[in-house]
């Protein structure tokens, strides 16, 4: 049997310790994903019908929920929906669903302030304005009036980044900043409603219409499902 000398063997533990230490530092910084179950499917997830909404077809294109004008930007989304639904009175809403399972500071969700600029329309007006959305959480939505020449659009829309709601390009970038240094990496949806109007003096019942069907569209819904939307 062979002996190694002393300075040897202890060599030899020191690189085998620092073998495994570097293996469990390379695990401990690796980003653990933090997610929602991903919906398999968004057409069977949500109603066609939700109490007096029912879907049917719009004569209005959507607009896109990228910005078309940036070639170098990678598809963000893992599951999309477009719809439109009408309630029983005749009011139509346009509901936009995009969900990513990995949000990043290179691959993140496109906030509609930008892919409606993108593609010719002019932002006429934004607030946010908070939302009770079940009678005991609120989220921050974004309220927006945009406008083409032959057309005139009203929009309410939220992002969910893991559990909060960014509403600015800086707020999106230090939550994903703060994931990443906790080792950790959010999930993220936009959650978008339009209308398209004749005034902008129809806008706040339009924004009136458009959180009521949000709130119903949460509702409806079982709650894991209803989490992937807003997560309280």
């Amino acid at each position: 049997m062979v002996k190694l000398p002393q300075a040897s063997l202890r060599l030899a533990i020191l690189i085998v310790l620092l073998f495994a230490a570097t293996a469990g530092l390379a695990y401990w910084l690796t980003p653990q994903m933090q997610t929602q179950q991903m919906p398999e499917d968004f057409e069977a997830m949500l109603p066609k019908k939700i109490n007096d909404w029912a879907e049917q077809p719009n004569p209005y294109l959507q607009v896109g929920l990228v910005d078309t004008t940036d070639k170098n930007v990678d598809q963000p989304y893992d599951r999309v929906l477009m719809r439109s639904y009408r309630s029983g009175e005749g009011a139509q809403v346009m509901l936009a669903l995009a969900y990513a399972k990995e949000q990043s500071q290179d691959v993140k969700i496109h906030r509609p302030d930008v892919c409606y600029q993108a593609q010719g329309f002019a932002i006429n007006s934004r607030h946010v304005q908070s939302l009770n959305i079940d009678g005991q959480h609120d989220i921050q939505v974004v309220r927006l009036v945009v406008s083409q020449p032959s057309r005139l659009e009203v929009v309410s829309y939220w992002i969910r980044i893991g559990n909060e709601y960014p509403v600015t390009p800086l707020n999106m970038r230090l939550k994903i900043l703060r994931d990443g240094l906790a080792g950790s990496v959010a999930d993220g949806i936009l959650v978008r409603v339009s209308s398209i109007v004749d005034d902008e003096s129809e806008a706040a019942a339009a924004f009136a219409r458009q959180e009521e069907f949000l709130k119903e569209m949460v509702a409806v819904l079982p709650q894991d499902q209803a989490r992937v939307l807003a997560r309280f």
